[in-house]
């Protein structure tokens, strides 16, 4: 009987056809046994499946679907991968030789940790604009926000040291550069799809509450940031104005975070007050009017809000057995 992947690299995709080749050539040539690398496409139309078909290595699969979106395309490569161990690659990242190893290593040193994460290094276009390189700053420092990470976080570690600096930031990281165990995803459930940008270190805060945090201390992978990359449009056109609201709910949907981290609750106090009061300012003219999208999902979070006593409010995150 063939044994399993050891760990499943999951490059989820869309209009990738200049990236995608080279990220996926990055997972291939990891030196690691029991390698599976899975391609998840949300419908691109440039070509992007036949790069990957390019590569002729049997150790890629491909799935597709409708369209989902980010958060819905990560969980379906998720969904997809068979290994114990899995890792998130962007369409335009890329792996560093020995990275996937390194990771590999720090979640057997620390048997209890629910994911490992190395150092990235951060490279920015040739052409980048004012926006781009200052996003690239921004990106490049948020690993030491809480201090130089020790070598392993117990569990809520990670969570009440972010909390004590208001859950801003991202002292995680991308995806690209994080190992995270099948079974710990098995308890916290997937991404939250009501997140645009802070996708990822809302799913890594809710990982650090079922297990430790296991840190290397070794660029692993290189995160690439241009004027194409969501992460600049997200920012850029201000898409993540209800991130931060929608990630404090995400967290104190679980009662053992919120009993644990009594912070949350009033971060997301803060949190709330300042979302409806940009509204009402900008509908009184004091203020520049919030962007049709960002009122949409003040609106969106009323009325789930509203729900919530009664029980009828949608849950936040789909569980890891469930399709959708």
């Amino acid at each position: 009987m063939t044994a399993g992947p050891r760990v499943s690299v999951c490059v989820p995709t869309w209009q990738g056809a200049g990236f995608v080749a080279e990220s996926v050539g990055s997972a291939l040539a990891q030196d690691v046994e029991g390698l599976e690398v899975v391609v998840s496409d949300d419908g691109s139309t440039d070509g992007t499946l036949d790069a990957v078909a390019a590569l002729r290595d049997p150790r890629i699969r491909v799935v597709t679907g409708r369209r989902l979106g980010l958060p819905g395309n990560w969980d379906r490569a998720l969904r997809a991968a068979r290994a114990p161990a899995l890792l998130l690659l962007g369409q335009d990242d890329r792996l560093e030789p020995g990275g996937l190893a390194r990771l590999l290593a720090a979640l057997d040193a620390h048997p209890d940790a629910a994911f490992a994460y190395g150092r990235r290094r951060v490279e920015v276009a040739r052409d980048a604009d004012d926006d781009v390189l200052r996003l690239a700053r921004d990106i490049e420092g948020a690993q030491d926000l809480l201090g130089p990470p020790p070598p392993l976080r117990p569990a809520l570690g990670l969570l009440a040291a972010w909390a004590a600096m208001k859950v801003l930031g991202n002292p995680v990281g991308e995806p690209t550069a994080v190992l995270v165990r099948r079974d710990a995803l098995r308890r916290t459930g997937l991404f939250a799809r009501r997140l645009v940008q802070l996708v990822d270190i809302e799913m890594w805060a809710r990982l650090s509450a079922v297990g430790g945090v296991a840190f290397v201390d070794a660029v692993v992978a290189t995160f690439r940031v241009h004027a194409r990359s969501a992460t600049r449009r997200h920012v850029t056109t201000g898409r993540d104005a209800m991130d931060r609201l929608w990630l404090l709910e995400g967290l104190l949907e679980d009662p053992s975070i919120a009993s644990a981290v009594p912070a949350l609750r009033k971060w997301r106090r803060h949190e709330a007050r300042r979302v409806v009061r940009r509204f009402v300012d900008g509908t009184l003219g004091t203020s520049p009017r919030p962007r049709g999208h960002a009122a949409r999902g003040l609106r969106e979070w009323l009325l789930w809000r509203a729900l919530r006593p009664f029980g009828r409010a949608p849950r936040l995150h789909a569980s890891y057995g469930r399709s959708g």
